[in-house]
């Protein structure tokens, strides 16, 4: 949590807004107004806001749609709802929907006060849960047996870690590249896992993979084959009740695995990748037949009999060429890639 909250303010009358902005900043919150549900929800995309208040009843977008925008967004954002009079079982409604609680009109800056620093307690509440605390089980790990292809996870076998065993600098590793600072917010539900086509080729499912990072089991996580079992379908980012970037998080763990060089020996992907970048960096697009063969050269030398007739067809109907041809400006790729690399975002 930031050390000082920011609020958003949405009434659409000015003098409610000005009221709300100098009880709130007084008190130590960096607060933003805005007159309308249109506004509002442009400054809260712009914006890093930890706690919307916005008026029920409004011309246009109401604080209703507000509400619904706000939690589908960012669910982990706290929205107090202000009701006049006969707006009571609207304010009810809302609270089924995701707000944190209501103000009725007319309040006293007391009465604000005493609502908004109760959102902050229960907020705090929620992040001293989530941290680890020492000592404590963290999670019951389960492991497949390494000769069988599938088993349910009723016959794995259960391998309990304390958490002075784990990786306290893993999950915050992880919540700090793009895609991954939404990992707290998986609920284990199983709609990863459920929708991931290879899932049973893997080491950990999905929804595994996410309770281990915030567990910090570093070791299994970047020694197993599911970052690199990941096909990117997308499958389990789109079907994610909380809007979890799972694809993106593999992505993430896939960097740290090559960073720390701790993949899996047999692995092929790193150095797939690896390859694409030298030649991507060299000629500024890929060269597949270059790929191809030193890819397999280093990988499975016999795959290339294997597969030269299939590359003869792809050469005949100009799929391949013999020769790479190099873009123009390379120099500003390089310089894009350079950046890349220096941010952590290119391994």
């Amino acid at each position: 949590m930031k050390d000082k909250m920011s609020i958003l303010v949405v009434d659409d009358e000015p003098i409610m807004c000005d009221s709300c902005k100098k009880i709130l900043t007084e008190k130590g919150f960096t607060v933003e107004t805005a007159l309308n549900g249109e506004e509002a929800l442009k400054k809260f995309k712009k914006g890093d806001f930890d706690i919307v208040i916005v008026d029920l009843k409004m011309p246009g977008v109401d604080g209703m749609e507000v509400l619904r925008s706000v939690k589908k967004s960012k669910p982990e954002v706290d929205v107090v709802m202000i009701t006049g009079y006969g707006t009571i079982p609207s304010a009810v409604e809302a609270m089924k929907l995701g707000a944190a609680d209501y103000v009725p009109k007319p309040f006293t800056p007391e009465e604000l006060g005493q609502i908004i620093s109760q959102v902050v307690e229960e907020r705090s509440k929620l992040v001293a849960e989530k941290a680890p605390k020492k000592g404590a089980i963290l999670l019951d790990v389960f492991k497949k047996p390494s000769k069988v292809a599938y088993h349910p996870e009723r016959v794995w076998v259960k391998d309990i870690k304390i958490e002075e065993a784990l990786d306290e600098n893993f999950l915050n590793e992880v919540r700090s590249t793009p895609g991954g600072e939404r990992v707290m917010d998986c609920m284990q539900c199983g709609t990863c896992s459920g929708s991931c086509p290879i899932s049973y080729r893997m080491d950990y499912t999905p929804r595994e993979i996410n309770a281990m990072v915030r567990a910090g089991l570093r070791d299994e996580v970047l020694s197993s084959n599911s970052i690199w079992m990941c096909s990117s379908c997308y499958l389990c980012t789109v079907r994610c009740p909380r809007q979890i970037k799972i694809t993106d998080i593999m992505y993430a763990l896939k960097n740290l695995a090559m960073k720390d060089k701790r993949f899996l020996k047999k692995a092929k992907s790193p150095l797939l990748s690896k390859y694409f970048v030298d030649i991507v960096n060299r000629y500024g697009r890929n060269h597949e037949l270059e790929l191809t063969l030193k890819f397999f050269l280093r990988a499975n030398p016999r795959a290339i009999l294997k597969h030269s007739l299939m590359g003869l067809r792809l050469f005949l109907r100009k799929r391949f060429s013999l020769f790479p041809k190099r873009i123009k400006n390379i120099n500003q790729l390089r310089t894009m890639i350079r950046k890349a690399e220096a941010l952590g975002g290119l391994r």
